[in-house]
């Protein structure tokens, strides 16, 4: 601080008038002045040095807050050159990929990159520099003990303090979210095995729109493609002639009028190939506050199976109904015939040659 004082005197000294040093030939009100105008520069460079310890403790707060927002950040953060190469990190960014900072620095970002996805990195990579625009990917990374990770990488360009084009990137960490989405898709999954197995399919109506969605399984059970107007119109298409008026009287007086959920077995006619097919639809209706309809989501089952097995089954019954009747009407005649033959035996004097319930009755139950 003494040398540079001094060196500040001597190139003071050096700037120096010598013409302005010549205070003898100066009036007392001149020698006044120069003293006022001291005094004032004096304070002028006093409220200077407070101005700059300000600054300097407001720039201190300010450093303070940058570490606090960039290094311990819940995020990475990364800034790379045009080439990948990872120019400056933050402690998150380090945490997050199990490495030591400062071996961060000047490496690339490729290597920490699981090498199914390198080229995705590189097409992502490319799309930054070349649009200019903000770019986003997410993709698996290897941490230093070998444990992969799904990150996410958002990017924007920017430009270093020489004017070279970088990239400054938010890496986070969203394998749990990854684990998620497989585990719903599983789910998915498995409950759309379940329901074709069960030959059960969705639907959502929206009511005042007059327009419906469906599951793949239901579009198989219906026999329709995307193209199928999805209409109020193109859903009464579908149920059975003989069941439309039944359906719309259910469906305006049950449903929407009482208020109560949708159950009922009815036909539809499939368009593709016009086939009759049973079906069991289920549903709920959604009102709003005033009491009107909304939506109504249910399921629909294809119960064809069912109904055939139900209606062979009663025509085995009917069969054994009419069997038993024949039979049951063969033996009443026996029996009739038998006991004719007993009573002309008995006229004739003879023994009766069958016995009946009527005679093998102990007499004292007569």
């Amino acid at each position: 601080m003494t040398h540079e004082h001094d060196t500040l005197r001597v190139r003071a000294q050096t700037r120096l008038d010598p013409a302005e040093e010549d205070t003898a030939a100066m009036s007392p009100e001149q020698t006044q002045r120069i003293l006022h105008e001291l005094r004032v520069h004096q304070v002028e460079l006093e409220m200077q040095n407070e101005e700059l310890r300000r600054t300097q403790v407001e720039l201190e707060a300010s450093q303070t807050r940058y570490f606090d927002l960039y290094d311990l950040a819940p995020v990475g953060y990364l800034t790379l050159s045009e080439h990948g190469l990872i120019l400056q990190t933050n402690l998150s960014a380090a945490t997050l990929l199990g490495v030591p900072r400062g071996t961060l620095v000047k490496q690339p970002l490729s290597r920490l990159i699981l090498k199914a996805d390198q080229d995705n990195y590189y097409l992502y990579r490319k799309r930054i520099f070349e649009t200019g625009e903000p770019q986003a990917c997410e993709l698996r990374m290897v941490k230093n003990d070998g444990t992969q990770i799904w990150a996410r990488l958002a990017a924007t360009v920017a430009q270093d303090a020489e004017g070279r084009p970088i990239s400054r990137v938010v890496l986070d960490n969203i394998t749990e979210r990854k684990e998620a989405e497989e585990t719903l898709r599983e789910s998915e999954n498995s409950l759309r095995e379940s329901q074709a197995i069960a030959k059960l399919g969705s639907y959502v109506l929206d009511i005042p729109a007059g327009l419906w969605r469906s599951s793949e399984v239901l579009d198989a059970l219906f026999g329709i493609d995307e193209s199928y107007a999805r209409t109020v119109e193109g859903w009464g298409a579908l149920i059975h002639p003989a069941d439309r008026a039944m359906m719309l009287e259910y469906f305006q007086n049950e449903v929407l009028g009482r208020k109560r959920p949708f159950d009922k077995e009815y036909r539809v006619i499939r368009p593709r190939d016009q086939v009759e097919c049973w079906v069991h639809g289920l549903g709920k209706v959604e009102f709003d506050a005033r009491g009107l309809p909304l939506r109504m989501h249910g399921t629909i089952q294809d119960i064809t199976e069912r109904r055939q097995a139900q209606q062979e089954q009663s025509l085995r019954l009917e069969e054994l109904r009419r069997w038993y009747d024949v039979t049951l009407g063969r033996e009443s005649r026996i029996a009739e015939l038998k006991h004719e033959v007993n009573a002309l035996a008995a006229r004739l004097g003879e023994s009766p040659p069958y016995d009946t319930p009527e005679e093998t009755e102990p007499k004292d139950a007569r």
